[in-house]
Order: structure tokens, then sequence, then C-alpha cells
């Protein structure tokens, strides 16, 4: 059984907002004070999409913002615009201002990380930019991540209520009959809900991440739309991408794949892209105050001395910034590095160890230093995680 921890500074939103990989998100909880910020760029060309003769090329991009509240609540915002270009339209689609404001949280019961959230979802109306209240949609969601020894499987599960043709109303009703499949791809418009399921699977394979996932989108029709053609699509994709990460900032490259719902355009939701590439920058900052850290602590005067080196873990994997103090001795506390371990020269003697870390249990260990030429101790100190409460 390995525990769902990771670094903290590891984690960076999805091009939705939660953290996650590039679609599917992740019920894994961040600490209170760290703020994320991430950029997605989206783009694809291809000929006969909408129409047998036409030639389309899409680009886009997605900012978001991101913070945690307290120990598993964050909350995102997300800002989106977007460009269609279609050879049989003689108007460049152009959307500025989807807006999505949203929160989640999750709680880790050892492998094993649950979570839910809320989503609120403003468009803006054809030939305006900013907020248009009566276009509002809305998205429950339910999340769980796993945890294997060198990979991570994240399950996402949503039922959005989409409010998005209301948008066009107006326009429907002057013309009086329904906008085109290319001004409804074109604006984001759909005629009906979905509900929604996202499988993703990660590799942990050190700075770089692999990941795949698979996500579709189940049209439900809530509103009693009267679907014309293509009714019984179910529009998916695969995708498949990498992440590299180090010291909070990441860089993301990934390719959606269209599965289903591409060659049939249903008339009640957005048709699936054939493919969408992806580029992506994120960047993480834990805001929170630590005490000075102290891996190193040498004694260069008499008595001799003797290297003590220990390593704080969790089964295979370091725990860095864990505070290592003495016990009943008067000298200064060490921290961990990245790698989990602490080192100090210290007199011959018996030594009691206390160790802390955010998100384990206390532990002591120890040892005792023999002044013996070439000798060094070392201390194996293992760490366990919290008990989570229901």
């Amino acid at each position: 059984m390995h525990a769902l921890v990771v670094a903290l500074l590891s984690l960076a939103p999805t091009a939705g907002g939660p953290t996650g990989l590039l679609h599917t998100p992740a019920a894994i909880p961040d600490e209170p004070g760290t703020v994320r910020a991430a950029v997605h760029v989206d783009w694809f060309r291809a000929s006969r999409f909408l129409s047998p003769t036409d030639e389309h090329a899409h680009s886009g991009a997605t900012v978001a913002l991101g913070t945690s509240l307290v120990r598993g609540l964050d909350a995102y915002l997300v800002g989106r615009a977007y460009t269609n270009n279609n050879s049989e339209a003689k108007t460049l689609y152009e959307v500025f201002g989807d807006t999505t404001l949203g929160a989640r949280y999750a709680r880790v019961l050892g492998a094993l990380g649950l979570g839910g959230g809320g989503e609120l979802l403003v468009g803006n109306a054809p030939g305006s930019v900013g907020f248009a209240g009566r276009g509002t949609s809305f998205r429950l969601r339910a999340l769980s991540s796993y945890a294997f020894p060198r990979a991570r499987v994240h399950l996402g599960l949503a039922y959005l209520f989409d409010n998005t043709s209301a948008l066009v109303t107006e326009v429907e009703s002057a013309r009086g009959s329904e906008i085109t499949v290319l001004e409804r791809y074109g604006l984001g418009i759909n005629k009906v809900d979905r509900f929604e399921a996202s499988l993703g699977v990660e590799l942990l394979t050190g700075a770089v991440t692999p990941f795949v996932e698979f996500g579709l989108g189940v049209p439900v029709n809530r509103q009693r739309y009267r679907c014309t053609s293509g009714c019984g699509a179910v529009p998916s994709k695969l995708t498949f991408g990498a992440r590299a990460t180090h010291r909070g900032v990441s860089f993301l490259l990934g390719l959606d794949v269209g599965t289903s719902g591409v060659a049939r355009a249903p008339s009640s939701i957005a048709p699936q892209a054939p493919y969408t590439l992806w580029l992506g920058f994120a960047l993480a900052l834990d805001t929170r105050e630590h005490p000075t850290t102290v891996i190193v602590e040498r004694v260069e005067a008499a008595p001799p001395v003797v290297p003590v080196r220990g390593f704080v873990h969790h089964g295979n994997k370091p725990i860095a910034e864990a505070k290592v103090s003495f016990v009943g001795a008067a000298r200064p506390p060490l921290m961990t590095g990245e790698d989990g371990y602490f080192g100090a020269d210290l007199p011959p003697g018996t030594y009691e160890l206390r160790v802390r870390a955010a998100g384990y249990k206390e532990n002591t260990c120890g040892g005792t230093a023999i002044a013996v030429k070439g000798n060094v101790l070392t201390i194996d100190c293992p760490l366990e995680p919290e008990d989570v409460g229901p």
C-alpha cells in the first residue's frame, strides 16, 4: 500500500482549473497557503470538419488561478478565450470572457483520495465581451485518485447543467430558425446537458511524468430539445501527454485525439474536434513561513566528532523539510533536504531524535556515535501518515 502523497509544488492546474492532469482532476488535497497559476493554449486545423467541404482552424487560450483556503479545500478561477475560423462562414467567431469559478475538496485515506466540487460557468453572448448571466451553467463533480508504487490513477465524474443555449435565444427568435452548426461550434453553444466521465493514468518516472486520459460527454436532454441530426453521438477523446516539473515550475505537452462524435456532428451539443494540440505552463508558490533550514552542522574542535547521517522516509519515499530535534540535548534542530537526509558532526555519545513532518505522525529514532576512525553513524527514521478522520 502506497500513501497518496506528493511533493506540494509538483501539482499543477488542469485546463479546467483544479489540479490534476490536462483534463482529469485529481483527488489530492493542497496544503493551505499554496498559490497556483497556469496558462494553456490549444490549436487544431481540419478539413471537412463541420461540413463536407470546409476548412476549419481553431485556437484558444486558458488562464487559471487557484489557491488553497484550508487543508483539502481549494478554489480556482479560470478565464478562456478562443477563435474559430471556417472557410464556409463569413464571420471569424471570437469568444472572450468565458469564466469558471470553482471549488474542490479532497481527503486522503492511505492510497485512496476522494473528493468533490462544484463550478459556476459564465459565458458571454455573441458579439459581446464580459458576462451574460442568462447563460450561466453549473457543474457538479465527484473525484477519486489511487496511488500505486509507480503510478497514480484518477477518475472524475461530473454532471454539467448546460444553459449556453440561452445566449442565442434572441438571435434564433429574430431569425425564426436555430443557429447553424458552424455558429454553435464557433461560439461554444450546446442545447442539452452532459454527463461527463474522465479516466487518467500518470506514470511516476521522475521529473517528467507521462500520462494518458480518456474522456467522454454523454448528452442528457433535460431541456427536452428536439434533436434533428446526430442525436445518438457521444463525443469522446483520448489524450496523450507529459508534464515536466522542477521546483514548482512545470511545462506540459498534450494531444487530444477524437474517438467519437467527430464525423456525425450532433445538433444538440458541439462536436468533438478530430485532434487538439495543447501546450501548458504552470507555476506553484508556497506562501507559508518555514523555519530556517539547517542541513549540516560541523564541529571543528575537540573532543573528536563522529559524522552522523539520517534518512527520514515513508516506505521508499524521502520526506523533505522534516524537523529533527535532539531529545535531552541542548542542540539546534536539523531539517531534512529534498532527498530526505539530514546530517551533522557530533561528539561521541548516544542520541535520541524526535522527528516531525507535516502530514505524518511524530516518531523517534537514534543511535550511538562511537569515536572510531572512519566510523559513520547512520540513522533510519521511518514516518507514518497521520490518520485521516471521516
